[in-house]
């Protein structure tokens, strides 16, 4: 989702956690409709991700939440995530439709 908008701009193709957290990989889709998205990231105004999940099982340990388990609602492109390590970074770019400037 963009900014929690019930915009759909893209989809995730994977996921798995890693040491450091949740890893996702994932494709904007490459639509004019989407070029203020494309061009956002790609000049880095926006890199944060809101991550929604139902907690499942966690416990605390001095004053530090551990998620052991949750269940996966959603993920949205944000400008500003609630958690400041929730980053992603563009690894490619391409550009398939005719009016490219559109993109800035």
């Amino acid at each position: 989702l963009w900014e929690h908008r019930n915009r759909v701009c893209g989809k995730w193709i994977a996921a798995e956690e890693d040491s450091y957290g949740l890893k996702l990989e994932g494709v904007i889709d490459n639509t004019k409709g989407n070029a203020d998205i494309i061009n956002s990231v790609m000049n880095g105004s926006v890199n944060g991700l809101s991550i929604g999940f139902y907690l499942v099982k966690s416990h605390h340990l001095n004053g530090v939440r551990y998620i052991k388990e949750a269940e996966l609602i959603e993920c949205s492109l944000v400008k500003r995530p609630a958690n400041a390590h929730s980053r992603f970074f563009p690894t490619s770019h391409e550009i398939n439709y005719s009016d490219a400037q559109m993109l800035g």
